[in-house]
C-alpha cells in the first residue's frame, strides 16, 4: 500500500501543470489541455479568463470600407514614401477592408511592399492588390510562417507604373479554416514599404 502511494506521488510530480498567459493560440483556437483561446488576445489562458473577439481600440482602420468607393484613402504610397503601418479588423465572415493608394513616381527604382500579419488562431487574412478597375493584380503569399507572437505573415512585392490608382483588399476566404464556422473573424496588421 505503501509503495502504490509512492507510485502516485512520483506519477504526480511529473505531470506538468500549463499555466495560462504563456501560450498563443494555435491554428483554430488550439491550446494546450485544460486551457482555451481568448479570442480577444489570442492567448491561451483558463475557461473563465477567457473573452470574446472585438475588434479593440487598435483597429484603426476606419468602416464602412467594404467597397472600392467606400476605400479608405492613403494617397501617395509604396516607393520612396516612409512606411506606413494600419491595423485593421474583420469582425465577420462577410467583411472586406479596402485601401485605396497611387503608386508613387519612384516605383520604377524599387518594386512596392504591402504585408499582412494577422494572428493564425482565427480566420486567414488574404491580401490582394487590385487595379483601378478592381481587378486582382497579386495576391499575398506566406512569407513568415509563424513569428514567435503566433502570426504569421503574408507579402506581396510587385512592380508597379507609376503614378496610378490601385487598391489593397483584405477579406476572409469562403472555405477557409474558421473553427467549424466559430471563428469567421481576425484582427490584423498592414504595412505598406
Amino acid at each position: 500500500m505503501r509503495c502504490a502511494a509512492l507510485a502516485l506521488l512520483v506519477l504526480a510530480a511529473c505531470t506538468p501543470e500549463v499555466p495560462g498567459g504563456v501560450y498563443y493560440c494555435g491554428p483554430e483556437r488550439a491550446c494546450p489541455p485544460d486551457l482555451v483561446c481568448d479570442d480577444a488576445t489570442a492567448v491561451c489562458v483558463y475557461d473563465h479568463e477567457a473573452n470574446p473577439f472585438e475588434c479593440g481600440e487598435d483597429a484603426t482602420l476606419p468602416e464602412p470600407d467594404d467597397t472600392l468607393a467606400l476605400a479608405t484613402g492613403f494617397g501617395p504610397r509604396g516607393c520612396g514614401f516612409e512606411p506606413v503601418v494600419s491595423e485593421g479588423c474583420l469582425d465577420h465572415a462577410a467583411d472586406i477592408d479596402h485601401i485605396a493608394f497611387t503608386s508613387s513616381l519612384d516605383c520604377d527604382v524599387r518594386p512596392f511592399e504591402a504585408k499582412v500579419r494577422y494572428p493564425v488562431a482565427f480566420a486567414p487574412v488574404v491580401l490582394e492588390l487590385l487595379d483601378e478597375a478592381g481587378e486582382v493584380i497579386a495576391t499575398g503569399a506566406e512569407c513568415v510562417e509563424l513569428d514567435e507572437t503566433g502570426q504569421t505573415h503574408h507579402c506581396i512585392e510587385v512592380d508597379l507604373p507609376e503614378d496610378t490608382a490601385h487598391f489593397l483588399r483584405m477579406q476572409r476566404v469562403d472555405g477557409s479554416p474558421d473553427c467549424d464556422g466559430t471563428c469567421r473573424y481576425n484582427r490584423y496588421q498592414l504595412s505598406i514599404q
